[in-house]
């Protein structure tokens, strides 16, 4: 898969203070069951071409999974423009965060509360889709339910994932759906300090479809096992581009 970007950033300084010794994860964390069905191109004859455009990358939020109580820096490094943020990033131009291992976070700075890291960016990137899904709109939900668990999330947090993302897919005819790597992992950089033990990220994006295409289906790489601190994130994006 090819990708090229425009890299606007400045480096983080990752200086952490840990509270507790160690930020490794106390137990693995269970998976969601799989869904029943799923929908996808049966005739893979044909990939998608598509065009370099900015994307939204909406709703990305990152859990941090940490053994004890800790203090942990998070640096984020996005190809684009960071137009959200929740907490605010820090004067540092990154989150301090006092971790759980509920996977609770404090705002070091305003000592507010939150689930989660919450981000949200347009993303100066090219994505392409050589091979990916086609999801019937009806079958959105029971889809990401079975892939979700392929891509590591556990119970929770697919459950999240599906409650924001499908209602922006299932009344579409069709979608077609594909999971970033590479290309995501140049496109928004998260330096983590201390470093976590396990990462998983998933990035999903889609283009709606009025008919089915015939793509490769894709093959999705296998999660790492969570251990030690564990880092999770997930988001998307809507392709604007026609296939």
């Amino acid at each position: 898969m090819k990708a090229w970007l425009r890299y606007v950033a400045t480096t983080v300084a990752l200086l952490a203070l840990v509270i507790a010794a160690g930020c490794t994860a106390s137990e693995p964390q269970t998976a969601a069951p799989p869904a029943e069905s799923q929908s996808t191109s049966q005739t893979p004859t044909a990939s998608v071409e598509t065009t370099p455009l900015p994307l939204k990358a909406a709703k990305p939020v990152i859990y941090l999974y940490p053994q004890k109580t800790c203090e942990v820096l998070v640096g984020l490094r996005v190809d684009g423009t960071i137009t959200h943020a929740d907490p605010p990033l820090g004067s540092e131009g990154a989150w301090r965060v006092i971790a759980d291992p509920s996977g609770t976070l404090t705002d070091a700075a305003s000592g507010r509360v939150y689930p989660y890291l919450f981000w949200e960016a347009d993303v100066v990137n090219r994505f392409e889709m050589p091979d990916g899904f086609v999801v019937a709109g009806p079958d959105t939900r029971a889809f990401l339910g079975r892939r979700l668990v392929e891509l590591g999330l556990n119970a929770a947090e697919s459950a999240q994932f599906i409650e924001y993302w499908a209602s922006r897919m299932e009344d579409n005819a069709y979608n077609l759906v594909r999971f970033e790597g590479p290309a995501y992992e140049q496109a928004a950089a998260l330096d983590v300090s201390p470093e976590p033990d396990t990462r998983i990220r998933v990035f999903m994006l889609f283009h709606k479809l009025d008919a089915p295409v015939a793509i490769q289906p894709q093959l999705l790489p296998r999660p790492a096992t969570r251990q030690g601190f564990v880092l999770v994130e997930w988001g998307g994006a809507e392709f604007p581009s026609t296939p």
